[in-house]
C-alpha cells in the first residue's frame, strides 16, 4: 500500500461523512483526515495497516467535527442554534472576539488563502499532493520523501517543482496575483 493509497482513503472516508450529513464540509473532512492520516503514519509502533489507518483517519474526521460543535450556542435547554457568523453574536461577543485577535482583517486573509490553497491543492494529482503535504506539513527532507515514494531524490525535487508550477498556476487561475508569491 502506498501513500497515494492512504490519500484514496482519506477521500473516501470524507466522502462518506459528507454523504452522511451534506452539511459537513468536505475540506475540513479531508483537512482532518490527512491529519490522522500523518498520525497514522508517525507512530513508534510502525504498523502498516489499512485498517488501522482508516481508524486513526475517521477518528480524525470525528473529532474534528466534535470541536467544530463546541461553537454551538445553548439559549434553551432543548434548542441548540448554531452560530453562523459574526452577527449572530451578541455586541458583547463581538468586542472580546475582536479584542482578542489583533488585526482581524489579516487573520480572515489568511482563512481565505488556506481555502484556496487547499482547493488547489487537491486538484493535484495525488501522489504530487502527497508530496507537499509531506515536504510541507510534516517537514520532511527530500531525502525521506524519496525513501516513502521509493524514487531518487532528483526525482523528488523534479516532482516538487512540478507540484509547486501547478499550484501556483492554479492560484492564478483562481484570482490571486502570481507577483504576491
Amino acid at each position: 500500500m502506498t501513500i497515494i493509497d492512504d490519500f484514496k482513503i482519506v477521500r473516501q472516508e470524507a466522502k462518506k461523512l459528507k454523504k452522511l450529513n451534506p452539511v459537513l464540509d468536505f475540506d475540513n473532512l479531508y483537512s482532518a483526515g490527512c491529519e490522522g492520516l500523518l498520525g497514522a503514519l508517525d507512530t513508534q509502533k510502525k504498523i502498516n495497516c489499512g485498517k488501522y489507518k482508516r481508524i486513526k483517519i475517521h477518528g480524525a474526521m470525528i473529532d474534528d467535527l466534535r470541536v467544530a460543535t463546541s461553537w454551538f450556542k445553548v439559549r434553551d435547554k432543548n434548542k441548540i442554534l448554531p452560530v453562523y457568523g459574526f452577527d449572530d453574536l451578541s455586541t458583547h461577543e463581538r468586542e472580546c472576539l475582536v479584542s482578542n485577535i489583533p488585526d482581524l482583517e489579516m487573520e480572515v486573509e489568511k482563512i481565505r488563502i488556506n481555502r484556496k490553497l487547499n482547493f488547489v491543492l487537491r486538484q493535484l494529482p495525488p501522489r504530487l499532493e502527497a508530496l507537499i503535504v509531506f515536504r510541507y506539513q510534516k517537514e520532511l527532507l527530500f531525502c525521506d520523501i524519496a525513501k516513502l515514494f521509493a524514487i531518487s531524490a532528483e526525482r523528488v525535487y523534479q516532482l516538487h517543482k512540478k507540484a509547486l508550477f501547478l499550484l501556483r498556476k492554479g492560484l492564478v487561475e483562481n484570482g490571486y496575483d502570481s507577483n504576491s508569491f
